[in-house]
């Protein structure tokens, strides 16, 4: 009984490491520019975006070259910008010092291929 209740423990102790390890990335739904998509129709975002307190993450599911991003805090009228290879299969950009308020982030692919999505912090 002393062993099962020490295996307990170590495993709630393993599980809150994991969890400050692992934050949870929360997502920005991107919306592709009018009258993107392929010849049915079908639109196919090559990529996601996630927001994790101050810092924008993107995976790439398909390569679209370099990406220019930009962001823009609405409510303060802070923005970044910045370069992502694609080929990477992942990027990241830092938005230290935004503050709270509501975000735009634009994504231009190397084909001319534009993304947004709106997020608060």
């Amino acid at each position: 009984m002393l062993f099962l209740s020490l295996l307990m423990g170590l495993v709630m102790v393993g599980n809150a490491f994991a969890e400050d390890e692992n934050p949870i990335k929360k997502p920005i739904v991107l919306t592709p520019e009018k009258g993107y998509g392929d010849e049915r129709g079908v639109v196919v975002i090559p990529l996601e975006a996630y927001y994790q307190g101050e810092t924008i993450f993107l995976d790439f599911t398909h390569n679209v070259g370099n990406v220019q991003v930009s962001v823009r805090n609405m409510t303060t009228g802070n923005s970044w910008s910045g370069t992502v290879d694609s080929a990477d299969g992942m990027g990241e950009i830092n938005i230290a010092g935004g503050g709270t308020g509501s975000y735009t982030l634009t994504l231009v692919t190397a084909y001319g291929d534009r993304f947004t999505g709106n997020f608060n912090l």
